[in-house]
């Protein structure tokens, strides 16, 4: 009895103290997110009050285009990013004032383009440097409810975008923007704290192969390209325009909360993801040529929430199967990030062109909505939003046996208590079990549940993975054991019987 009590209290510690880390994640993540759309509207933000659209085109651009470029540099030095994360970080973050201090400096003075051009370098190189570190921090919490806390991030990274945008003065919407990046690393040290050093160490990570196809890396980049004239395209519309697009995002975020909540219930992927997107991409894009003046904004918060709710519902399944599969977070990250923002410097450098060239025209614009539906429906049509093979890819990574060395020696049975024959924990009956029959990390975390008596579909819920994701666990554990059945594992647990034993 008292044993039970003593495990009640620390699970409900345990319950609270998680409750805290993700509510914290959330903040720190919507922080990094506001500051993320802010980077996206750059055009017609305070970011470049002192230069006219087009030019304030060009300087954008340049920092997509350097993200783009960062995260495939990024995908060679996953390693040693994970490994140094908070270091990264807090490089990422002062770099990333370079534009804010521009600004500033633009306020009291010319200052010479190569300054503003060098600015926004570094500016797109620490966006995706401090994306990569959320990733990994996302990648280590428990996947029960960090879609979840990825998705109210969202929510809120488009409540403090208003903010800082719409903010007046301009000294007090510039010293906004700076404040974001920084209270979100302030978080991320916070966060990290919790985290064993040993758990980020490269070494103990899988890396397969990037689990994006070459059709997937395709779809990824025309959305990227859709996102990239959208975006640059509502900026022509003034900064208004802008403001209204960019928050709409919120909406998008909310249904990946939903979603998210759902997604147990569902065989949940990106694959589901993209077929929810895809028909309000293409309609908002459709209606672009037909509509003008202030309906044109309704097709940009179409389109926006879409796009929006992709990116952050992929964050969300991303982070999550990083951590259920122990995938290194940096590699695969930066692996699937790289083809959508390559897209998006493309369509960002169409728009770019063509406003310089339409004279206000809107002509070109149209033809490139069109010609962006095409590209979308073809590439979604090799892609077909079929994530099977990525899939496919990570359930078989379950069929390894490897147990990592640490995780071996942490988990001995604990000795009996004290008193001759007293009979031991639940808990320490199970984790014997586990030890003896070498199952690995996420095994032990099915075992315990099917110890106590639930189903696929329970323990489907409770761990925030697929239906076969969870099947393949459990056939797995039998296999170990050599058993069945629920009835035998039960036994096993209880002593009643031992298939390997005499």
């Amino acid at each position: 009895m008292n044993d039970a009590i003593v495990s009640s209290g620390e699970q409900l510690s345990d319950s609270q103290s998680l409750l805290y880390t993700y509510v914290l994640a959330a903040i720190g993540f919507g922080l990094m997110i506001g500051w993320d759309i802010v980077g996206l509207y750059a055009p017609a933000s305070p970011l470049l009050f002192y230069d006219d659209i087009t030019q304030a085109f060009v300087l954008c651009a340049i920092g997509v285009t350097a993200m783009a470029i960062a995260y495939v540099v990024y995908i060679r030095l996953s390693s040693y990013i994970l490994a140094h994360c908070l270091r990264f970080a807090v490089i990422a973050t002062l770099c990333g004032q370079a534009v804010v201090l521009c600004a500033f400096a633009h306020m009291v003075s010319d200052i010479p383009m190569a300054f503003d051009i060098l600015a926004w370098m570094l500016f797109g190189c620490s966006k995706g440097a401090i994306c990569l570190v959320w990733c990994a921090y996302l990648s280590s919490l428990p996947t029960k409810h960090t879609g979840i806390a990825v998705g109210c991030g969202g929510v809120l990274g488009s409540v403090l975008f208003l903010c800082v945008f719409a903010a007046t003065p301009l000294a007090f919407s510039l010293i906004g923007i700076a404040l974001l990046p920084i209270a979100s690393l302030a978080v991320l040290f916070l966060l990290f704290k919790g985290i064993p050093a040993e758990k980020l160490r490269a070494d103990d990570y899988r890396r397969p192969l990037s689990t994006l196809s070459r059709s997937a890396a395709l779809s990824n980049g025309a959305h990227g390209a859709v996102y990239g004239f959208i975006t640059f395209y509502v900026c022509l519309m003034g900064p208004h325009a802008a403001t209204i697009v960019g928050t709409s995002g919120i909406i998008g975020c909310f249904f990946v909360v939903v979603l998210m909540k759902l997604a147990p219930k569902l065989n949940f992927d990106n694959g589901i993801v993209q077929r929810m997107a895809q028909p309000v991409i293409v309609v908002g894009l459709l209606l672009i040529p037909f509509l003008d003046g202030s309906h044109l904004i309704w097709c940009g918060c179409l389109v926006n929430m879409a796009l929006a709710f992709v990116n952050i519902a992929t964050w969300g399944t991303v982070s999550m199967e990083n951590h259920e599969f122990h995938l290194q977070p940096v590699f695969r990250f930066a692996s699937r990030q790289a083809p959508l923002w390559v897209g998006f410097a493309a369509g960002a450098i169409i728009t770019t062109v063509s406003s310089m060239t339409a004279h206000g025209s809107s002509g070109p614009s149209n033809v490139i909505a069109l010609a962006l539906v095409a590209v979308v429906v073809v590439s979604f049509s090799f892609y077909g939003a079929d994530d099977s093979a990525a899939k496919h890819q990570l359930e078989a990574l379950m069929t390894l046996d490897e147990v990592p060395e640490e995780d071996a020696e942490g988990t001995r049975s604990p000795e009996a208590p004290h008193g001759g024959d007293a009979r031991p924990s639940f808990d320490a009956r199970c984790a014997e079990v586990c030890e003896r029959y070498g199952l690995s990390p996420r095994e032990r975390e099915v075992f315990a549940l099917l110890a106590r008596g639930r189903n696929a579909k329970i323990i489907q819920e409770e761990l925030c993975v697929s239906a076969s994701t969870a099947k393949t666990h459990i056939y797995r554990i039998y296999r170990k054991i050599g058993i069945n059945s629920q009835q035998l594992l039960i036994d096993t647990v209880e002593g009643r019987s031992d298939p390997f034993g005499p």
